[in-house]
């Protein structure tokens, strides 16, 4: 099952380029970035990132939100990577390890239900309490 990448991002700090480059080196799965309308002053770090193989950037001029930006990604999924069936979507800032999101791509390749949510707790997924954030997976087919 094919399955996508997608983060958005807003402003981001320099070393996202690194994260991404590591995620490609360990993962063949295509990577959408998201622009959330990040202005001029961060367009050199996005050019960075569209450099890179595997990695498609879409970007807006105004910030909307990370909800909007996860919307437009899945919408660029359905427009242009029709081999897509599973997103995963992870932040910008490397708050989710490669490991996670190699672990959650393993996990709904294996899984036979439509929309799968697991939550990152503490970075360590699969556990619960004093959660800080939700890494979600779609299967889009």
């Amino acid at each position: 099952m094919a399955a996508a990448i997608v983060i958005p991002s807003y402003e981001p700090q320099e070393k996202v380029v690194l994260f991404i480059q590591q995620l490609r080196e360990e993962l063949s799965e295509t990577i959408i970035v998201v622009d959330d309308g990040s202005g001029n002053k961060y367009r050199p770090i996005f050019q960075k990132l569209e450099q890179l193989q595997g990695v498609k950037v879409c970007s807006y001029k105004t910030n909307e939100g990370k909800g909007h930006a996860l919307k437009a990604g899945f919408q660029e999924i359905i427009d242009n990577f029709l081999e897509v069936e599973a997103v995963v979507t992870a932040d910008s800032d490397g708050q989710h390890s490669i490991e996670d999101i190699q672990q959650l791509i393993a996990q709904i390749q294996a899984a036979d239900t439509q929309t799968i949510i697991f939550l990152c707790c503490n970075l360590s997924i699969f556990t619960v309490g004093n959660c800080i954030d939700a890494v979600f997976i779609y299967k889009m087919r």
